[in-house]
């Protein structure tokens, strides 16, 4: 009987065991705070939700559900994020430590062996730009769906989304079948005249060729890189500088008339010289043309040529220079004067036309120009020397009287 006894003690001893931990779980609670704030959640599906359900902030009870509301207006309330209503209205308390901001997150989550559901509240960094407040009395509007349930909605819409666009691609190959033959043929056409291509340039060895140039174009450059520091460190350019400005300074000292070589280029000295040269020359081919190239010999020209020198030299007094020099204008007009009748009798003439357009009549009037070009250059050389004269006060050799204009 006593064995019988101990072994009932055991049993009972066993049985109020495990109805003390039965109790302990199913009825004892943890401590939530001291649920002094109150925040309304709303919430499209509160499946496994009800009142008593724990409110986790960053993972510790801190607050439970106290009552459950429908919202009448619902249809007309924003939506989540998979597009369903929010209907319900959850109020819960938490403690008064804690502080919902609007960038935290709410959401449903599952824990614990047997599936318990709770409310959770993550705390969340904000986005850029968003301003941090802290929540007061508007609603909080919860993600319903856990995370696998929002993949799978994603996963989902991704599939519609590609049979749509299978089934667009589908439909566009059927209508352009014609036309995608017609590419794939071009294609592979295009391949073979790229790949023949190809083959070609390896035989010939262009890209090897290629290579050469630019390896000489390179070495090239480097040469002419280092000539131009060899230059610069010589301050060759400096040189250059400095006889681009000499040559300048030259130039200008020309093109004003200073120097000996400005003088010559700028003031017509120069000019008239080599006029009076080309009348003597003038001069001594007419001689030539009219008494041969031995006009030296011939008779005639040393008759004329004696009068003109015997006649220059009894001019030994300026009245008698004068007289000379006024026969000789006098002669010179009498000349034009006949010339001008004589162009004014052509005038006249019926047959003017014929003798003006004659090429003897050209040529002689255009030799008849000539000359007075010339002896009006010859004029201006004399009036130069005589003005020249007359500035530098040699008042002992005696000058002609200026004619000229």
């Amino acid at each position: 009987m006593g064995e019988q006894i101990k072994n009932m003690m055991v049993g009972l001893v066993m049985l109020s065991a495990c109805a003390f931990t039965i109790a302990l779980i199913l009825f004892l609670k943890p401590s939530v705070g001291d649920e002094k704030k109150t925040y309304d959640l709303r919430f499209s599906n509160i499946n496994g939700i009800g009142i008593g359900t724990r409110v986790l902030f960053a993972g510790r009870p801190v607050g439970e559900v106290v009552s459950i509301h429908e919202i009448q207006d619902a249809r007309q309330e924003p939506t989540d994020s998979l597009g369903r209503l929010y209907f319900y209205q959850l109020e819960i308390r938490v403690d008064s430590s804690v502080t919902l901001y609007n960038t935290d997150e709410v959401t449903i989550q599952t824990s614990g062996l047997l599936g318990e559901k709770s409310i959770a509240i993550i705390p969340m960094q904000p986005h850029k730009g968003q301003i941090v407040r802290p929540i007061m009395h508007e609603p909080i509007y919860a993600q319903s769906a856990d995370s696998l349930e929002i993949a799978f909605f994603q996963l989902s819409k991704l599939a519609e989304t590609m049979d749509d666009t299978f089934s667009f691609m589908h439909s566009w190959m059927k209508k352009n079948e014609k036309a995608l033959s017609g590419t794939v043929v071009s294609l592979e056409e295009a391949v073979k005249a790229a790949d023949q291509f190809l083959k070609d340039i390896n035989q010939q060895q262009l890209v090897q060729s290629a290579k050469q140039g630019i390896d000489h174009f390179s070495n090239t450059m480097a040469s002419m890189q280092s000539a131009m520091q060899q230059l610069q460190e010589q301050q060759f350019f400096s040189h250059l500088s400095s006889i681009a400005c000499n040559i300048d300074k030259t130039t200008n000292s020309i093109s004003s008339g200073k120097g000996t070589l400005g003088k010559l280029i700028e003031q017509d000295d120069l000019y008239l010289q080599v006029v009076s040269l080309l009348s003597k020359a003038d001069t001594l081919m007419n001689d030539v043309n009219q008494y041969g190239i031995l006009f030296h010999l011939n008779k005639t020209w040393q008759r004329t040529r004696l009068q003109k020198v015997t006649l220059l030299n009894s001019l030994q007094s300026p009245s008698s220079f004068q007289s000379y020099f006024e026969n000789e204008v006098q002669e010179v007009n009498l000349a034009m004067a006949r010339l001008s009748m004589l162009l004014q009798k052509a005038e006249k003439n019926p047959e003017k036309q014929a003798i003006f357009r004659s090429g003897q009549f050209t040529k002689q009037f255009a030799e008849f120009l000539r000359e007075v070009d010339t002896l009006a250059d010859n004029v201006r050389l004399y009036n130069e020397q005589l003005m020249h004269m007359q500035h530098e006060g040699n008042t002992n050799e005696f000058c002609p009287p200026c004619t000229c204009p």
